[in-house]
Parts: C-alpha cells; structure tokens; sequence
C-alpha cells in the first residue's frame, strides 16, 4: 500500500502535467476526484466558484 507522501507525489505530478501547458486555472474535470480533494486538502489548490450573470 502507498505511503500517503508518495499518494500526495502522485497528485502533484498530475498537477504538474497540466502545470507545463502554461496554466494556471482548471476545471474539475480535468483531475480526478482524488486528486482534486487531495490537493485542496493539502493546500496546492484553492477551489474558486464562477457565478456568470445574464
């Protein structure tokens, strides 16, 4: 079973993967619900809600 350091290393290399296309916002779908939560949990992500107006 995976240490949690190494489960964390494994989450922050698929932000990363997106990191390297020069963004820096993403949308839910574009990470897993684990790593999504795992990195909100551990800091690397803020999550931001967008509201548009008609």
């Amino acid at each position: 079973m995976p240490k949690p350091n190494e489960k964390l290393a494994e989450s922050l290399t698929a932000l990363r993967a997106l990191q390297t296309k020069g963004r820096r916002v993403f949308r839910s779908k574009e990470l897993t619900r684990t790593h999504r939560e795992r990195l909100l949990r551990n800091g690397f992500l803020r999550e931001v809600v967008y509201k548009a107006t008609c």
